[in-house]
């Protein structure tokens, strides 16, 4: 699956692109025989978000405030773990009885290692500035902590 989209976060407008190549792998337990279960399993694939931000006004950067010749372009990507356990519990009568039908609902946890996330300017005036290259990483530890 592939989703685009277009985000203002921390002040500067994002241009977003999503790739998932996701599955997952399952077992439900019918504990008793009935309709209640409990499910086990886990999601693994492919889950990377680009970011691309090419600021027309001052954008905040860490603390410091920058002009749009000073920032250039902001490069990012955000990857999520590629596997993915979970567990659940729900309701499936579908195979219980005689009926070839049924109802079935799920609810569960999925766990995940923090995002790597991480930020490039390219293109201006301070894109190999030690000091602007710190304040774009605490940019960058900010986006991590709020993708968690």
């Amino acid at each position: 699956m592939s989703l685009s989209r277009n985000e203002d976060y921390s002040d500067i407008a994002y241009d977003g692109k999503a790739k998932l190549m996701t599955g997952g792998l399952f077992a439900d337990l019918h504990p008793g025989g009935g309709p209640f279960l409990v499910s086990a399993g886990a999601y693994a694939g492919k889950r990377k978000i680009k970011l691309r931000a090419q600021p027309t006004a001052n954008v905040e950067i860490g603390d410091q405030t920058y002009t749009p010749a000073q920032v250039g372009r902001i490069d990012g990507e955000a990857k999520l773990s590629k596997l993915q356990p979970f567990v659940g519990v729900g309701f499936d009568n579908t195979y219980v009885g005689d009926r070839g039908w049924g109802f079935r609902a799920l609810a569960g946890v999925s766990f995940s290692k923090a995002p790597k996330v991480t930020l490039a300017a390219t293109g201006g005036a301070l894109a190999s500035d030690p000091t602007f290259l710190a304040e774009l990483r605490q940019e960058e530890a900010e986006a991590r902590e709020d993708a968690k």
